[in-house]
């Protein structure tokens, strides 16, 4: 990535606020980001001379969860980033790296460079191989990335701390919408905490649903995905949206954001893409249901699709998410047998 192209992603990404930025992080943690950036950048270059790394700028890029990114630079262009977050999130995140990086080659996301923690604060840092913007994603080109976030399970347990890939659902605390979802939906077995989610889920946007699927209805579809034995199992990135897909230097496709990874019905991660598109659910699901191996996963992915639809909608396009998106998904949900 050219500093060209990286100024001109940079501008249509968010406006830059280094100085706010730099002064929020001085305030809070009580440290001179001059001197971080310095020992930051001197740890890169001590473990990996050949990028020859000569100047940096700290930019206020990133999601609810990031602190600020540092983009480092020889003399012509950008060859690395640091992603500075809450020390359990840059852990987490730093160990599903390596293991990406050390079982499966980087195909899954960017080469991880190193990490560290800044003394005195909360704060921690991951540097690694600095990706391009995704650009236009093509179908096929998403479920290929799909495909191969479906790592086997002694694989898997190699990325949980307690050796059981199963394990990793657990190290979700279910203290955002999100991360609820993940714990209860997505990795949940079914149990009354799941099922008692699912209903309050429904009822704090029963304005959206009502005349589409009824509380017993919905509950019902949940049951069944709940206790299927033929929904795929295994990793799931979590937060799987365009904002968090891009391009290594080859043009393949790959993930950044890994804070919410675990293990739980794989079919989540294309709702949750799917369910941000602009596309009707029907010419969705002529793309997406042939793909799925069994009739479970289908179900599952439409299910999942119908609760992320309706996960954050604004009263004024309640009647656009409801025609395009919620109708077909119960429609459809109705249909599969």
């Amino acid at each position: 990535m050219t500093i060209a192209m990286y100024k001109t992603w940079r501008s249509i990404k968010q406006k830059f606020k280094s100085r706010k930025l730099k002064k929020k992080i001085e305030t809070d943690n009580g440290l001179s980001v001059a001197e971080l950036i310095q020992q930051i950048q001197g740890k890169l270059n001590t473990l990996h001379p050949e990028l020859n790394l000569k100047t940096a700028e700290l930019v206020n890029l990133g999601g609810f969860n990031n602190s600020g990114m540092i983009f480092h630079s020889d003399t012509k262009s950008l060859k690395a980033f640091t992603k500075l977050q809450p020390l359990s999130l840059s852990e987490r995140e730093w160990r599903f790296q390596r293991w990406q990086s050390e079982m499966l080659h980087n195909c899954l996301a960017a080469r991880a460079f190193c990490h560290g923690e800044i003394s005195g604060s909360d704060l921690g840092w991951v540097s690694g191989e600095l990706l391009n913007p995704a650009g236009n994603i093509e179908n096929s080109e998403l479920l290929e990335l799909y495909e191969r976030l479906n790592v086997s399970l002694d694989s898997l347990n190699q990325l949980s701390l307690t050796g059981d890939g199963h394990s990793l659902a657990e190290e979700i605390t279910p203290d955002t919408r999100i991360k609820s979802l993940l714990f209860h939906l997505v990795s949940g077995k079914g149990e009354q905490a799941d099922l008692l989610f699912m209903e309050s889920f429904f009822l704090a946007r029963e304005e959206l649903l009502k005349g589409i699927i009824s509380l017993e209805e919905f509950l019902s579809f949940a049951r069944e995905v709940y206790s299927s034995p033929d929904v795929s199992r295994g990793l799931v990135h979590g937060d799987f949206k365009s904002q968090n897909l891009m391009r290594d230097e080859t043009g393949v496709l790959k993930v950044i954001d890994l804070q919410y990874y675990t293990c739980g019905r794989r079919v989540w991660d294309l709702s949750f893409y799917y369910s941000k598109s602009s596309e009707s659910f029907n010419d969705i699901a002529e793309v997406v249901l042939p793909t799925l191996k069994c009739l479970a996963d289908q179900k599952a992915f439409t299910l999942f699709y119908l609760v992320a639809s309706a996960l954050s909608v604004k009263k004024k396009r309640y009647a656009q998410v409801r025609n395009s998106k919620l109708k077909d998904a119960t429609c459809v949900l109705r249909d599969l047998k």
